[in-house]
């Protein structure tokens, strides 16, 4: 609201500007609490404590807190899967920070665009966004807007296998981090290490960085976070071919993550378990896992995630003989494959299908040879 509205309420101006006040200590308490829940992975509960904050801010002309918060609602956006949302938040937010002469904030949006189209899987997009997020905090001496940029970076490095690049770049961000004192940061850097490691099957590196990540975000009291780095840490295993040590991590994970409700990650670990379980001929074991990882995921409307998991259902029919439902199994997941375009998933599952035709078909000669000997 503006300042004529408060005086035609009769108000001194030491009133207005103790209104003023008092309503944006309210809006920033709401921020707070929108934080608090954002720690806990409650995405929907960050929702409205925002939007209320936004509103505030905007009533009383605080440009610079709506520019912070749009940019956060943004990112809850992105993590509720509301895409065309989160890039009107983001997009909001620039046009203010520029139109303010805000190049903290013009930078600290711009990596946040960054990160969308890594997410939407346009690296070239990314890079238009996070280099010149990169080049405005090094001409202000930005230190925190510049790890924050060569983080994004260093993900996009990645992505497009430029390994050298993302390490250098995930390094310095490291270092930043480390000497500001910032220990979220630094877990989240250390965490972005162990994923670079791990595609490069540098797996003891990978370990170390995840086990350093895992204890910082331990200390600063993040539990989802915890979770996804115990279930990173659990690839890691299954890679290396540590299976028990694998499960524990796994198990950990997934108790967390059905204790704050996130069923696609709980899907997901599910799946992991079951391989684990394949990984240690307990095909029962594994089947039962990666049945209830296909109910999630249809719940969720995941076809990606329902079409992996039928092809693992058709590996464990097929491992224990039962050759016509591994066949059913990959049916269903061929067509799941061709209606959402997944090349990739198409392709595997027509070797899986191969493979199972071969094998049925090679152990009913054998039973024909039998039984006429």
């Amino acid at each position: 609201m503006s300042p004529g509205f408060y005086w035609n309420q009769g108000l001194d101006s030491r009133a207005i500007a103790q209104t003023v006040e008092d309503r944006k200590q309210e809006a920033d308490r709401l921020i707070q609490l929108g934080l608090d829940a954002y720690g806990r992975g409650q995405f929907l509960e960050v929702l409205p404590l925002w939007q209320e904050a936004l509103t505030i801010y905007r009533e009383i002309g605080n440009q610079g807190e709506e520019i912070k918060t749009l940019n956060g609602l943004g990112t809850i956006y992105l993590n509720l899967q509301d895409y065309s949302k989160a890039e009107q938040s983001y997009q909001q937010a620039l046009q203010i920070a520029r139109a303010m002469g805000d190049q903290a904030g013009e930078a600290s949006i711009l990596v946040s665009l960054g990160n969308f189209y890594e997410n939407q899987g346009d690296y070239r997009r990314a890079l238009e966004f996070l280099e010149p997020a990169l080049q405005i905090s090094l001409n202000m001496g930005n230190q925190a807007g510049e790890g924050n940029a060569l983080l994004g970076l260093g993900n996009i490095y990645a992505n497009l296998g430029d390994y050298s690049r993302a390490l250098e770049s995930l390094e310095q961000s490291l270092q930043i981090a480390r000497n500001m004192g910032t220990q979220a940061a630094e877990g989240l850097v250390l965490s972005n290490l162990g994923w670079v490691y791990k595609e490069m099957a540098d797996y003891p590196k990978a370990q170390e960085s995840y086990e350093g990540a895992l204890q910082i975000t331990r200390d600063v009291g993040n539990p989802v976070r915890e979770s996804i780095i115990l279930g990173n840490l659990g690839d890691i295993y299954t890679s290396l071919g540590d299976y028990l040590q694998a499960e524990g991590l796994f198990q950990q994970s997934l108790l967390i993550f059905r204790q704050f409700g996130k069923k696609a990650e709980e899907g997901i670990t599910l799946a992991s378990l079951g391989k684990v379980y394949q990984n240690l001929g307990e095909y029962a074991k594994a089947e039962e896992y990666y049945k209830e990882s296909l109910n999630i995921a249809r719940q969720l409307g995941n076809q990606a995630e329902e079409g992996g998991t039928l092809r693992n259902l058709g590996v464990i029919a097929n491992l224990q003989g039962n050759y016509p439902q591994a066949e059913s199994y990959y049916t269903e997941a061929l067509e799941i494959a061709r209606r959402i375009g997944d090349k990739l998933g198409e392709g595997s599952t027509l070797s899986n299908t191969f493979a199972n035709l071969m094998v049925s078909g090679f152990m009913g000669m054998l039973m024909d040879t039998a039984q006429t000997g």
